[in-house]
């Protein structure tokens, strides 16, 4: 099958799975709250704020990393660097959550998971960076004929020209 722009199964297969988790360590602090008539706050009860604060730190960072695998996968990166991405992002995601949530996973993995969360989300926007550089022509307008400029979008103030700059 040939590439399609609109291609994005990658980031649809991820997607989906942050979106089940999501759902998952929602029921898991509204089930909590029901059991023990907890209706608003962590009503001082350890284990309910260490839920709150797992499911929390994963909606803080799983959707900028999301879209920063989607807008790669529309750039059209390859398939096996959108996997290993959003791989490393999941497993990482996971062992934060368990380490916060349930406290019986050694506490070294939270900073671990943690730097594998940043370093998923780094990655994708420097990879994004790099390649949106190699995509773009000199920009005949602010470049003023040298090929040492790059026009990145609307840097030149002509945002029109933009389609005309892609290799």
């Amino acid at each position: 099958m040939p590439y399609s722009p609109l291609d994005i199964q990658a980031t649809l297969f991820f997607a989906s799975l942050f979106g089940i988790l999501h759902v998952i360590f929602t029921l898991r602090v509204g089930a909590y709250r029901l059991k023990n008539k907890i209706n608003l706050g962590d009503g001082d009860d350890k284990e309910l704020r260490n839920r709150i604060r797992a499911h929390g730190n994963f909606i803080e960072n799983v959707p900028i990393a999301l879209l920063l695998l989607l807008l790669n996968d529309l750039h059209g990166t390859s398939t096996v660097v959108l996997i290993s991405m959003g791989t490393i992002l999941l497993i990482a995601r996971l062992t934060h959550y368990l380490t916060i949530a349930s406290r019986r996973l050694p506490r070294v993995l939270r900073p671990l998971s943690m730097i594998g969360t940043l370093g998923s989300i780094l990655v994708s926007a420097l990879w994004l960076v790099v390649t949106i550089e190699r995509s773009l022509t000199p920009c005949f307008v602010c470049s003023s004929g040298s090929t040492s400029k790059r026009c990145l979008l609307i840097a030149c103030g002509f945002p029109s020209t933009f389609q005309r700059h892609r290799r």
